[in-house]
């Protein structure tokens, strides 16, 4: 059996833990530190008491309760992002409700400081969104679609995503390829094959190109 000791954290409240055989209260209060739950529970603590729902003295059953709520969101197994994003989210909610309450009572007689308050209230409520969105993408992602083929060039191209077409090409040989490329090129109208048939003797409209015969210039060039 371990032993008890008090873990002072401030404004008068005291957290019990408990420390194993073979640990330290240090090693105990930075395991408390990490895990994030019992930093949350001070902090749902230090906004509650204010409004009467919370005393220093409850700091161990809130953090009792903030461990049971992290255990019943921890099922699906996220581990540690399961343990802050849910103490976090419950703290921010702590913080929502006592702005909102703080804006209800400056709502009469001063409508400025009610309206700051509730700015702060409706800006931790966002934030609780939003590290519940959180929470909610880290358990269940999104599924994520893989390009299997982009084509980049400077001129006009051809992405052909079809996943059979793709298959076929894929196990065609080369040497089919190339002849699918020649026919393709032979089948386009706008593209004319070059004549690479043997050269015909030339005709009286088309005689054959003779060098050109040396120019008589004058002797002086200056005239």
């Amino acid at each position: 059996m371990g032993k008890k000791a008090g873990k002072d954290v401030g404004a008068g409240a005291s957290l019990p833990v408990e420390v194993g055989e073979g640990e330290t209260l240090g090693q105990k209060s930075a395991r408390l530190a990490v895990d994030g739950v019992a930093g949350n529970a001070f902090v749902a603590l230090m906004f509650g008491a204010p409004g009467g729902m919370l005393s220093p003295d409850d700091l161990g059953d809130v953090h009792n309760e903030l461990k049971r709520t992290v255990e019943r969101t921890k099922a699906g197994g996220t581990d540690l992002a399961d343990t802050m994003l849910t103490a976090q989210a419950a703290s921010l909610n702590q913080v929502y409700v006592e702005m909102a309450r703080r804006a209800m009572l400056n709502m009469g007689e001063y409508p400025k400081a009610a309206e700051t308050y509730m700015r702060l209230a409706l800006k931790a409520q966002s934030q609780c969104r939003s590290t519940l969105e959180s929470l909610a993408e880290i358990r269940n992602p999104r599924p994520v679609a893989f390009v299997k083929q982009a084509n980049i060039a400077n001129g006009p191209q051809q992405v052909n995503n079809n996943e059979a077409v793709y298959q076929a090409e894929c196990e065609t040989p080369r040497a089919d390829m190339k002849t699918k490329q020649n026919k393709l090129l032979e089948n386009n109208g706008n593209v004319t094959r070059l004549d690479t048939r043997t050269q015909s003797a030339p005709g009286r409209s088309d005689t054959t190109l003779e060098a050109v015969e040396a120019i008589n210039r004058a002797d002086n060039g200056g005239r």
